[in-house]
């Protein structure tokens, strides 16, 4: 098992009154999308994580989106049948994204400190560069990976880049 990432886990539909196999006690189900498995499978799983994650009955689920601690190298496959049965690690409720905001807050006047937490689809990146403000007084902090080109190759895009930031100047 390779290491979970936090990725979104999409509530799109609410199943109730059938049970899933007969080991099932509990009929209310949802579908939920993870795009980073895949853009067109749903899986049919147990409510009651989201239920209690969320605070919100099951028939309410639908269109909520949460996030999880997933491995996303070994997706469920298709066939098999104990998908129901996933586990959804470090899942919570998604906060919500700037346009659905109801404090009455444009996205350009929101303070920056509400923004915590942010995905980005990086499925087909082959490479990542995260600066933020490092622990010292005007240091950074890195975080970088590189996954299907060499080091030596992200390096020298990199290099490209602050080529071209350089040609730039101060904009």
């Amino acid at each position: 098992m390779s290491k979970p990432l936090r990725t979104v886990v999409t509530v799109i539909a609410v199943a109730d009154g059938a049970q899933m196999d007969c080991c099932d006690t509990d009929t209310a189900h949802v579908w939920v999308r993870v795009t980073a498995w895949s853009p067109r499978r749903a899986f049919l799983t147990g409510a009651a994580p989201f239920v209690e994650v969320s605070g919100k009955a099951s028939a309410d689920l639908a269109g909520l989106r949460f996030f999880a601690d997933l491995d996303l190298d070994n997706p469920p496959g298709n066939t098999d049948t104990s998908a129901e049965r996933l586990e959804w690690p470090g899942l919570g409720l998604c906060p919500p994204l700037p346009w659905e905001r109801t404090d009455g807050v444009a996205p350009a006047e929101a303070d920056a400190e509400t923004a915590a937490l942010t995905f980005i689809d990086g499925r087909d990146a082959l490479a990542f560069v995260i600066v933020r403000p490092g622990p010292t007084d005007g240091g950074v902090a890195i975080e970088a990976a590189s996954k299907g080109l060499s080091k030596q190759e992200a390096a020298s895009v990199l290099r490209h880049v602050a080529g071209l930031w350089e040609k730039e100047g101060g904009q």
